[in-house]
């Protein structure tokens, strides 16, 4: 019953959040409930506490993500710009001041600045209709982006996995990444300070799997001593993303490096595991983390 106090507690803003004492950090880890030994305890007695209790919270974002593919949305975003954008049956339709340029279904990720276009749609297989014409990206997560009036996106070979990353349609550089039951692409972000690549690769020699980041073309799991890096993204606009070093959890935001109370964070897990994995719900997220040799499940939210 212990989770059931700290949840109404958690919503009364009563529960204690992890801090270190030498900083004011900005996010805060509030433990709901947990104290599991294994991964196979965990999921023994698991039972979806986050879907009844936050299952508010869940609609209200899942809702969000669906408005932002709505005819209306996207309509409004184009207004001003050269193209238009109509739905006909199953299918939509872009024009480009009038004339009909692409046509697609399955769409799941839109985004424009008015000049450049991004839609994508899932047909045989992954592709990116980006200003004039369609790329074959082969993936749902490392989508592409857009950052002062140039769009980068990445491509994949399915043959080779190789992997391009292109500035408009110059290319920058090229990488190798395979992974045998799923995709390896796990995020792109862009911002000031370059072109960031979160990516998972089957290490053949060790045979297993390792979470890849790169920065500008530099690879920071080689160069600065980490084994871990996930969970790449944009949280109130600045760039995020965890990492693992000397057996301890740390979290980058904005350029800034901060530590947390864990030892590890269950992530990216295949299967059935995968509802271990961080669950983000806008600008906070919930995740499993293994604290004192016992995993927790937490609620992570910015400081106020």
């Amino acid at each position: 019953m212990r989770w059931i106090w700290c949840f109404f507690l958690l919503i009364l803003g009563a529960c204690t959040p992890f801090h270190y004492p030498e900083s004011a950090l900005p996010l805060d880890f509030y433990e709901i409930t947990g104290s599991w030994a294994s991964l196979r305890e965990l999921d023994q007695e698991f039972y979806s506490p986050l879907d009844e209790y936050f299952s508010g919270e869940i609609d209200r974002y899942q809702r969000q993500e669906l408005n932002a593919l709505s005819d209306t949305t996207i309509k409004e975003a184009l207004e001003g710009s050269d193209f238009s954008f109509e739905t006909s049956w199953n299918k939509w339709l872009l024009y480009r001041k009038d004339q009909l340029i692409a046509t697609g279904d399955n769409l799941f990720y839109f985004l424009t600045d008015k000049t450049h276009i991004i839609l994508c749609s899932k047909r045989d297989a992954y592709l990116c209709f980006i200003d004039d014409t369609w790329k074959a990206v082969e993936t749902t997560s490392a989508l592409p982006k857009l950052f002062k009036k140039k769009v980068y996106y990445l491509t994949t070979d399915p043959n080779t996995m190789t992997h391009q990353l292109f500035e408009n349609d110059r290319l920058l550089y090229s990488f190798g990444a395979d992974h045998p039951t799923g995709e390896p692409l796990l995020s792109l972000e862009v911002n000031e300070g370059g072109r960031w690549i979160s990516y998972i690769a089957l290490n053949l020699e060790q045979e297993k799997l390792e979470f890849h980041l790169i920065h500008n073309g530099k690879n920071l799991i080689a160069s600065e001593g980490r084994t871990d890096a996930f969970e790449l993204r944009q949280l109130k606009g600045k760039l995020f993303y965890f990492y693992q070093k000397d057996g301890k959890i740390y979290y980058s935001l904005a350029g800034k490096s901060y530590g947390t109370p864990f030892q590890e964070v269950i992530h990216d897990g295949c299967c059935s595991a995968g509802v271990f994995s961080p669950r983000f719900l806008g600008d906070s997220f919930l995740l499993y983390g293994k604290k004192n040799g016992r995993f927790y499940w937490y609620q992570v939210k910015f400081s106020l």
